[in-house]
């Protein structure tokens, strides 16, 4: 079977983003709640257990991802029973995992205090709160989650979309009340795993309907059981190194600064986030189209797609990163107030992380569909470690900064070139210097763009009121678009690539009407 890999991705994307702009949109309302009725700890607390259960998630291996991965040769070959019997060992690992989860998470509760640095707010019982995240989590993995494999392999993430717009806006707006009428953390919480059951519940009972004779049966092969393993053990480091990008920063600012250190963090992060998990959704739509096209397609189709995709995708990051310099602090002056800002200094590295995790998404999701887990197994291993040693040096000696400046030096240095080197080395077969070099130029050029358009955007003024403040940001908008079209074509308009994505959009287009 050879999907529609364009139209897919298409349909995935857009519904993609209504469900993820409506799941940005509440939680931030939420945050702007906390912030004013209960104060800024809570979000402290928020990101810190957040962190802890994301690194605790890695029980999970990237089990979902590998079988998802295996299901993508036996779905173009039309092989049923193959995928039957992936979804049974799938159910049956996630069962197993679930009370991983639960168990190790109850033996590091005793030593929640010690990851916590100042005061708690008073009146909270930090290990209640941790029970309700944790149940969440582990229900995650109890209640079908194995059926959305289905969804992701044949590339109907808008189903799972749809489902989520719908429950998402039910419960969030139910916990918005909740969260005014009796201003109680503890009710708000208590939410997250009743949307947890839901949307696992009505998804199941989607792919049960309309995939029927995909059933949990059969086993898998001890060769294939092996090859598995193998890609799962590396994979999981993999998923090790990306928590070390986020998770354990929240984790180590909360050992070294305190909860308010870590509230003002989370708030910054979940604004780059948000706009890093709009972009997301695209390259998550391309995953199994991408899958698909490396089993059907010639490799050197497969080269040019990917350094195309990877121009195009480095470009809509790079006019958000422009975005963010432009509008960051005059936005979280108005959301937070002045008191809760970071440094210009600070801001201007935030931003540039953003940009530079950007240019991990299109490889990254080429070395996710080639399987190359276990090859680049060390890859993870030595980036995780690496941005957990600077981490701690980096924050003692120059603090939040230090933070951030360590995830942008191992991903550059480490993430970014051995991912590529894999690719192309057990993929592609060929020299990766070409597209390595390419990157980085082109990161480079984004960041000057970036940084002359954040000058020009200084002599805009934030504004005394809330209408003026709004006026002047749209202002900088309408002038970072103009001034980004324009140093982006002076630019970039004269380049090979440029013109050959041009060339590819239209060709697109044209074989899509």
């Amino acid at each position: 079977m050879k999907l529609s890999r364009f139209e897919n991705t298409k349909r995935s994307s857009f519904w993609g983003i209504i469900n993820k702009l409506i799941y940005l949109f509440f939680p931030f309302i939420s945050r702007t709640i906390i912030i004013k009725e209960l104060g800024v700890e809570y979000l402290g607390l928020n990101g810190l257990f957040t962190s802890v259960l994301t690194v605790l998630n890695l029980t999970e291996l990237g089990i979902g991802g590998a079988i998802v991965f295996s299901m993508y040769k036996p779905l173009a070959e039309n092989d049923d029973t193959k995928i039957c019997a992936l979804m049974n060992l799938y159910k049956t690992i996630y069962r197993y995992i679930g009370v991983a989860v639960l168990i190790i998470g109850l033996i590091i509760m005793p030593f929640l205090n010690m990851l916590i640095s100042g005061d708690i707010p008073n009146g909270v019982n930090i290990y209640l709160l941790y029970i309700i995240y944790l149940s969440n989590s582990v229900l995650s993995y109890w209640l079908f989650a194995y059926k959305n494999c289905l969804l992701q392999v044949y590339q109907r993430n808008d189903i799972s979309s749809k489902i989520s717009i719908v429950l998402t806006l039910t419960i969030n707006i139910t916990q918005i009340l909740m969260l005014v009428l009796f201003k109680n953390y503890y009710i708000y919480i208590l939410f997250l795993p009743l949307l947890t059951i839901t949307n696992n519940v009505v998804t199941a009972l989607y792919v049960s309907k309309n995939y029927p004779k995909y059933k949990c049966y059969g086993t898998v092969s001890k060769e294939e059981k092996k090859d598995l393993k193998k890609r799962v053990s590396g994979l999981m480091l993999t998923k090790i190194a990306y928590a070390s990008r986020n998770s354990f920063d929240s984790i180590v600012i909360s050992m070294l600064l305190g909860l308010d250190a870590v509230a003002i963090y989370s708030n910054y992060y979940y604004i780059s986030n948000s706009i890093s998990a709009l972009l997301i959704i695209i390259t998550t739509s391309m995953a199994a189209g991408i899958g698909n096209s490396l089993v059907t397609e010639k490799k050197e189709k497969n080269i040019r797609d990917l350094s195309i995709i990877s121009f195009i995708f480095i470009t809509i990051s790079g006019f958000c990163f422009c975005c963010l310099l432009a509008l960051y602090q005059p936005f979280m002056r108005l959301w937070i107030g002045k008191d809760l800002l970071l440094s210009n200094a600070l801001m201007i590295t935030f931003s540039i992380y953003f940009l530079v995790e950007k240019s991990l998404s299109i490889i990254g999701q080429y070395y996710d569909a080639s399987g190359l887990w276990w090859r680049g197994k060390w890859k993870g291993f030595f980036e995780s470690i690496l941005n957990l040693i600077l981490n701690f040096i980096l924050c003692y000696f120059f603090g939040m900064f230090g933070i951030i400046l360590a995830t942008i030096i191992t991903i550059l240095f480490v993430g970014f070139p051995l991912t590529v080197y894999y690719v192309f080395k057990y993929c592609f077969d060929e020299s990766p210097i070409n597209y390595i070099f390419n990157e980085y130029l082109n990161i480079v050029l984004i960041s000057i763009i970036g940084i002359i358009i954040y000058f020009i955007n200084t002599y805009i003024p934030t504004g005394s009121t809330i209408i003026y403040s709004l006026l002047f940001m749209l202002a900088r908008i309408v002038i970072s678009l103009i001034a980004f079209v324009i140093l982006y074509l002076l630019f970039f308009s004269k380049t090979k690539i440029y013109k050959n994505s041009l060339s590819w959009i239209k060709s697109h287009k044209k074989n899509n009407k």
